[in-house]
């Protein structure tokens, strides 16, 4: 689903949701807020969304969101990520079930070096693990729901 812009047929700007099975009920809040910040009030998108982001939690447990924009002929694009340190390390879901002993919701999170995340499976003998590196990454926005948005900027085109 996406929040679309046009300009003669051609976008100018695009919100896109990052979620395979997107639940719109979820969303909803964001597109109103959208619309009221961008299209009614001619707030800019980016300042819209660092208000906006922080203030609803359905999405940030939900997916992630995707920007892009034109500037002549480049394109522009980032994704902003909901990240918190037990549930989505540095904006990577973890698995519900360990594939190694089967134990669902089995996870440990211990910090590692320059604010890697690694993930440990709680079960005794278990030797499955995880370690997700912080990438250069901005934060966006405050906190909600007890993570924070990160603004991950996409190579220019």
């Amino acid at each position: 689903m996406s929040l679309l812009t046009s300009n003669r047929l051609q976008f100018t700007r695009l919100i896109g949701f990052t979620a395979v099975e997107l639940h719109p009920c979820l969303i909803t809040s964001f597109v109103i807020g959208y619309a009221q910040a961008v299209l009614v009030e001619k707030h800019g998108v980016e300042q819209s969304l660092q208000r906006l982001l922080p203030s609803l939690s359905t999405v940030c447990r939900h997916t992630d969101v995707v920007h892009l924009w034109h500037e002549g002929t480049v394109l522009h694009g980032c994704r902003y990520d909901w990240v918190h340190h037990k549930i989505r390390p540095w904006g990577n879901d973890l698995p519900v079930q360990c594939a190694q002993c089967g134990h669902v919701r089995s996870w440990i999170t211990v910090q590692g070096n320059n604010g890697a995340s690694i993930i440990s499976c709680k079960t005794s003998g278990c030797p499955a693990k995880f370690t997700f590196n912080r990438d250069h990454k901005d934060w966006f926005g405050g906190e909600v729901s007890g993570g924070r948005w990160l603004k991950v900027a996409f190579p220019t085109i």
